[in-house]
């Protein structure tokens, strides 16, 4: 069998094969033979059909079961010889074959990359000390107060800064309602996140309308509409005033089983350790990641890529969608820059499928027997469920090769760390974050 390969570009290859008579006489005689065992023919028993007769009758379906037979054999043979490594079963094109004579095909194959690891030893890693200060403690204990927080109806005034308005408005571009809601709450502040709003709602009674001319911010929901001049019109239902309850112990006791202010503390503190401390050490994937891919150089198949890209911008679009912060005309404005970034993060995650593959394989970094059934149990216990469900659940769409994936990547991750080089760094947990809504329904 004579083999020729050309390099199309890095992971794609173009594939020749010949085929001499000689190396497939006796398949030939077989597959001819297998067509005359079976061959119903008047006037000839089963099996003694002359195969001149045989050949006359059945000569396009015999060509074509030598080919097929002949192509899948000789195609495992040219990776096992060449030593391919294909993504995926490619189409045999350009099939050259007439009896007694050579066969010749090529097909186009896709293979995975060949590439050269970095150096992953001592790889640069900061890690920040964690360190929950009083007032992390005591932005904690303001959030859980203002969740308790009562509010109370507002009687013979308009609306004032400071005050939770319980609203309906409709927003219209050009005299045409582009965005409404009911019953929604707006906490009047100076800093809401569409400027001069709230001024304009200051002095509104209890029933009474105002139309407001506002230009919406960049991070407004409905992105279709950010950064547009428009008005809103505001029907006030409700004015409330909060009102927050006094931090003591007896405000630990509704929080739960806690006899003291103090204990609830402690709790808050201990919660706020472990968070950070997860935080942290997700931070560290992160940059051991990063470094890989940095310091990683791969051509990639396209195939691979673009069925990641697919299901990736597939996915991206549906979530906006959902979310209520995109419909289908932003899709189509935006598709470009949509399209750009998943594409980016597709390239990104492939890479990093192999790279981690690669530093496994050569390391020998696999998951136990025990390890997997440890971890099952591990997640039964924090999912509430049994052992025997969680396989279940796996058994189900054969969702056990990514579990195991998942488990093998974080074991080949800790050992990197191991050998990491570690320098620790000061804290800057950021715990502050915005409402891009312009209010809350169902307060």
């Amino acid at each position: 069998m004579l083999i020729d390969i050309k390099e199309l570009k890095p992971c794609r290859k173009l594939v020749k094969v010949e085929v001499p008579f000689s190396e497939m006489e006796e398949d030939v005689a077989r597959i001819k033979n297998s067509f005359r065992q079976k061959a119903n023919v008047p006037g000839f028993r089963q099996g003694k059909v002359p195969m001149n007769i045989i050949e006359q009758q059945y000569g396009d379906m015999i060509r074509s079961e030598i080919i097929q037979q002949i192509v899948n054999a000789s195609y495992q043979k040219v990776l096992e010889e060449k030593k391919l490594n294909p993504v995926r079963q490619p189409a045999v094109e350009k099939t050259d074959y007439k009896d007694g004579e050579k066969l010749n095909f090529q097909f186009e194959l896709e293979t995975a990359p060949v590439f050269s690891l970095p150096e992953y030893n001592n790889i640069p890693v900061n890690k920040k000390k964690v360190e929950v200060t009083d007032e992390h403690v005591e932005s904690e204990l303001k959030y859980l107060s203002e969740r308790h927080a009562s509010f109370e109806p507002v009687t013979g005034r308009g609306v004032q800064m400071g005050d939770f308005v319980v609203a309906d408005y409709a927003i219209k571009q050009k005299d045409e309602v582009v965005d409404e809601a009911k019953q929604v709450w707006i906490e009047v502040r100076e800093d809401f996140f569409i400027p001069k709003f709230c001024q304009g709602l200051t002095g509104v009674k209890k029933g009474e309308k105002k139309e407001i001319k506002v230009v919406l911010p960049k991070e407004y929901a409905k992105q279709e509409l950010s950064g547009k001049k428009v008005s809103v019109t505001v029907t006030v239902n409700e004015i409330k005033k909060k009102t927050l309850p006094k931090v003591d112990d007896d405000f630990a006791a509704q929080m739960g089983k806690f006899k003291t202010l103090e204990e609830l503390k402690k709790k808050i503190r201990d919660d706020l350790t472990a968070y950070f401390k997860k935080m942290g050490e997700r931070d560290m994937v992160g940059q051991v990641e990063g470094y890989l891919l940095k310091h990683t150089d791969i051509e990639m198949p396209d195939s691979v890529v673009d069925s990641f890209h697919n299901a990736l911008y597939e996915d991206t679009v549906a979530n906006l969608k959902k979310s209520g912060r995109a419909n289908d005309e932003f899709i189509k404005e935006k598709e470009k820059d949509i399209k750009e970034t998943t594409r980016r993060d597709a390239v990104a995650q492939v890479k990093l499928i192999y790279i981690l593959d690669a530093v496994a394989a050569k390391e020998k970094v696999e998951v136990s027997q025990d390890e997997i059934n440890g971890r099952v149990e591990k997640v039964a216990g924090d999912s509430g469920k049994t052992g025997g469900e969680i396989r279940k659940y796996l058994d189900k769409d054969n969702k056990w090769w990514d579990f195991k994936y998942k488990l093998r990547n974080e074991k080949l991750i800790n050992y990197l760390l191991e050998k990491a080089k570690i320098t620790e760094i000061d804290a800057d947990a950021d715990v502050s974050g915005k409402d891009n809504s312009l209010g809350k329904k169902d307060k």
